[in-house]
């Protein structure tokens, strides 16, 4: 028996390494590309998505909890619990930004996965 759900980071580099927009329109995201989007839907479809709040307040949260759990980190998320509570589910906790909530869990969590995508230069 495992003890814990699996844990992965998934994230699209944008030009110059960028993640994101520091004061978003539309998506919030600085690019708008058919292939990465279908591939973050069908890789997280199904599982667990972590976001901070600044970028769940510019993504479309409620269209993906259509076909994942959606948890909106707050200071105060146990992130153990909920790692432990789904270690027996078959569903992946992935973590999907901001930066901040990238770099708090790259330094205080071991990371079984890290799925980084890089634009294409056209897009």
């Amino acid at each position: 028996m495992k003890e814990r759900a699996e844990l992965k980071l998934i994230v699209c580099l944008g030009k110059d390494g960028l993640i994101g927009d520091a004061n978003p329109q539309g998506n919030g995201l600085l690019w708008h590309c058919q292939e990465e989007l279908k591939h973050y839907r069908e890789t997280t479809r199904g599982h667990i998505t972590l976001f901070g709040k600044k970028t769940a307040s510019v993504v479309p949260v409620e269209i993906m909890r259509k076909t994942r759990e959606v948890v909106i980190l707050e200071k105060n998320t146990d992130i153990d619990k909920i790692l432990i509570d789904n270690k027996d589910t078959g569903k992946i906790v992935f973590v999907c930004g901001g930066l901040t909530i990238y770099k708090y869990f790259l330094e205080n969590h071991h990371m079984d996965e890290l799925l980084i995508s890089k634009l294409k230069p056209s897009v």
